[in-house]
């Protein structure tokens, strides 16, 4: 009798392991489609917000749709999609993770407050607008690769919240919120500040509006910040003799 149960067992211990590899490779499976890009630069201690739960962020982390990150005064992080391309969260910002699509080429991002810097990368992208960062009151539809965006509810020369849009490659279609079919390209080279509720301004060059460099993040006047006010026209020519 011994001898008879002795094969069974061995079946059943090989097919419990059979199944426990096939149940792993299923999560593993899982737990990288879920992952749509990794934190692939820190400073300081930002922080993922997940399904409720705070967790650090760190180098080599991976992130999830839906998840918020957020950074503090003194800290950064850069999110590497799965694509290449790459959202850089400057201090003081928070960014939610909306959408990605591999496949489809597809991604859509909140830029919730703070300063971001994008690089999108176009070896898996077609020419259509399908990376798109949001503020709570601008839709930006990128059809370029590199660009800054900045975002505050309020500041220093406007009382209300305002975006800022930048574009150093590519093009830009910026539109506001409330009125999303009033869009205004902007180019390489120009930039566009978007106030409450109303449509883009005309594209001036960069750093009229605000957007420029600095030591920790684009500096400039800050959202909602006007181009100077153009020179005093020449004294006309004096009377013929």
């Amino acid at each position: 009798m011994g001898d008879r149960i002795k094969p069974c067992t061995r079946v059943r211990g090989v097919s419990l392991a059979a199944a426990l590899a096939v149940v792993f490779a299923l999560w593993a499976n899982a737990l990288a489609q879920s992952a749509v890009g990794r934190i692939s630069q820190v400073a300081g201690t930002p922080q993922v917000t997940r399904a409720g739960r705070t967790l650090p962020g760190a180098l080599g982390m991976a992130i999830e749709l839906a998840d918020k990150l957020a950074t503090g005064a003194d800290s950064s992080a850069t999110v590497t999609f799965d694509d290449h391309s790459s959202v850089q969260l400057s201090e003081n910002s928070t960014l939610v993770i909306d959408e990605h699509v591999l496949s489809a080429g597809k991604t859509r991002v909140s830029l919730l407050g703070g300063r971001l810097i994008a690089l999108v990368a176009r070896g898996l992208r077609g020419s259509a607008a399908d990376f798109t960062v949001q503020t709570p009151n601008a839709f930006l539809a990128v059809r370029g690769t590199r660009f800054k965006v900045k975002y505050a509810d309020t500041s220093a020369v406007y009382n209300g919240p305002s975006t800022e849009v930048a574009v150093m490659e590519g093009t830009v279609a910026a539109s506001n919120r409330s009125a999303p079919n009033q869009i205004v390209e902007v180019s390489a080279g120009y930039e566009t500040v978007i106030l409450g509720t109303q449509p883009p301004l005309p594209p001036g060059p960069i750093g009229l509006a605000g957007m420029g460099g600095g030591r920790k993040s684009f500096p400039g006047a800050g959202p909602g910040a006007a181009a100077p006010p153009p020179p005093p026209p020449p004294p006309p020519p004096p009377p013929p003799l």
